[in-house]
């Protein structure tokens, strides 16, 4: 969707940044909070020819009620401080950006003056490509209350599924499993499938004659 509002036939002035795609993209691929994001640092934190990839949380980009818009030299907790291995989606994004950037910008997302993104302006252009697609008949429509930390929540749930709500914790920087299960990770109401336990406790296998 937000692909077809940068690219929309009827759209004037300059083209849109790939801001939000991007942010999206990192949030997705990682679970990082927004501030997190906005405060990834192309030479301390991005290590793409490191096998795996890697991106490592340091610090945060804060702003709001009354805090003027800042890079913080840590991140919201002691146990946010981590290193999350990026699948391949994540890696060619960011590629793409660095290649762009000619390598003339410390962080991966910064004003024209090299300031830190705030998490403001990309709100501002998830709420453009938002009121855009609800006046466009083949585009679905976006929820008001959606918003980042809705993706940031799904990883939550997929990472939990496919392994537990303690690895969930960990990537999301978490200190407490319980908060992550509490305000992250969606339930599932089918849970996983444990038949071949049950088989086994409820028939154990008998001894063979010999």
């Amino acid at each position: 969707m937000a692909r077809a509002y940068i690219d929309r036939p009827d759209r004037m002035g300059p083209k849109p940044t790939t801001l939000l795609l991007d942010v999206a993209d990192v949030v997705a691929g990682t679970g990082l909070r927004i501030g997190e994001v906005l405060a990834l640092r192309w030479r301390e934190d991005v290590r793409l020819e490191a096998v795996p990839p890697v991106l490592y949380v340091r610090g945060t980009v804060v702003e709001g009620h009354g805090v003027r818009k800042h890079g913080q030299p840590k991140p919201k907790t002691a146990t946010s401080e981590r290193g999350i291995e990026i699948p391949p989606f994540l890696v060619e994004t960011l590629r793409r950006r660095k290649a762009e950037s000619l390598g003339q910008h410390a962080l991966v997302f910064e004003t024209s003056s090299g300031a830190p993104v705030g998490p403001h302006q990309v709100r501002v252009q998830l709420w453009k490509v938002r009121d855009w697609a609800s006046t466009q008949a083949d585009q679905p429509n976006i929820d008001a209350d959606v918003a980042m930390h809705a993706l940031r929540r799904g990883v939550a749930t997929v990472v939990s599924d496919e392994h537990d709500i303690v690895v969930a914790a960990k990537v999301l920087g978490n200190g407490q499993a319980a908060i992550t299960e509490k305000h992250y990770a969606h339930q599932q109401l089918v849970v996983p499938d444990v038949r071949d336990t049950l088989q086994a406790f409820g028939r154990p296998q008998e001894p063979r004659p010999e």
